[in-house]
């Protein structure tokens, strides 16, 4: 039969002699019933010192026990607690009150009971404890640096603990943007990862010695320090009254940089003074000099990665004769 299976299974058959064949008939099998024990599961508790826990049916010590027979389960009290009164109901809830000012873990053990079957002995665990009163923290350090934090300005030196137990710091969870190296003592060092700026978390517990202590979140916001980009100096020739017309790839900002790697653009400064400029901000630009011209001109212009300006930059433009700066661009390209 499958299995916990209980009632009546059947099949047919014909019998035959190798010629003829009989009619149907019909086996009929009663599986007998077997009471199967009902399967406890151990449960924990806490209370506070000093105060009594009173449990509900619902939370009781049979919610999470077992029957494969579906039997109503009853709970049998085997052993009580040891350091405090216990009111056990047969539905699974109680009433337990611990012993004045004890704290630490006390036990029952009890058996589940199916009207037929008991199961093994099972324990209920009761912690009496105040945990400790955990506030979180939060700290800043700059990007690409280490944050280390002393004891005295560490996890556990705004935490408390209501019985006055010793405090230890575990991590629960770690930070997802950054290593960390937590002391016992609540001490820390946090290492960003290289280039992470924004904020990482972590948690971990106060651990006062006894089960189930209390968590804090610690926030590290990783602050990013920008560096001024820099601008480097251009020259540019043009043949009297004609145009200089400079794209973008051998503009202005294809020299300049910046240390953060932020996009830069150009904020114009000061306008030549011999000719007709058009600035773009991609440092793209074209230069009429005026009629006839002939000498040098200059204007001036920032660099900007978004927050941060360079110092003014000067690009100069020499106006020469045709012959003059057709013989520079031919000793340019030799």
């Amino acid at each position: 039969p499958n299995a916990n299976y209980h009632g009546t299974d059947s099949f047919t058959y014909r019998a035959t002699d190798g010629s003829l064949t009989s009619n149907t008939a019909t086996v009929t099998i009663t599986v007998n019933p077997v009471n199967d024990a009902p399967v406890g599961v151990g449960n924990q508790y806490a209370v506070a010192t000093n105060e009594t826990l009173t449990v509900a049916v619902g939370s009781g010590v049979l919610a999470n026990d077992t029957h494969v027979d579906g039997d109503q389960l009853q709970a049998s009290l085997v052993s009580g607690v040891s350091h405090g009164t216990l009111a056990l109901n047969a539905d699974g809830s109680f009433v337990y009150t611990p012993a004045a000012d004890f704290q630490g873990a006390d036990t029952f053990v009890y058996r589940a009971f199916d009207g037929q079957a008991y199961s093994a002995q099972t324990t209920v665990t009761i912690i009496v404890n105040n945990p400790a009163v955990v506030q979180n923290n939060a700290y800043s350090v700059e990007w690409n640096n280490v944050l280390a934090v002393d004891a005295a300005n560490g996890l556990l030196a705004n935490d408390t603990d209501p019985d006055s137990d010793a405090l230890t710091a575990a991590l629960v969870t770690g930070p997802s943007h950054g290593t960390l190296a937590l002391e016992a003592d609540g001490s820390f060092s946090y290492t960003p990862n290289d280039g992470f700026h924004g904020t990482d978390t972590f948690t971990y517990a106060a651990d006062d010695g006894l089960p189930n202590p209390s968590v804090g979140t610690v926030t590290i916001t990783v602050t990013k320090i920008n560096h001024a980009p820099v601008g480097l100096n251009d020259l540019y020739t043009v043949a009297v009254n004609e145009t200089l017309t400079v794209d973008v790839a051998n503009g202005i900002l294809a020299n300049d940089t910046d240390s953060d790697g932020d996009n830069l653009v150009a904020h114009l400064f000061s306008y030549a003074s011999h000719g007709a400029l058009s600035f773009n901000t991609n440092g793209s630009f074209v230069y009429t000099p005026n009629e006839d011209f002939q000498g040098t001109d200059t204007f001036v212009y920032k660099v900007y990665d978004g927050e941060t300006y360079s110092g003014e930059t000067t690009v100069t433009i020499t106006v020469e004769a045709a012959d003059e700066a057709l013989a520079e661009e031919e000793d340019w390209l030799s």
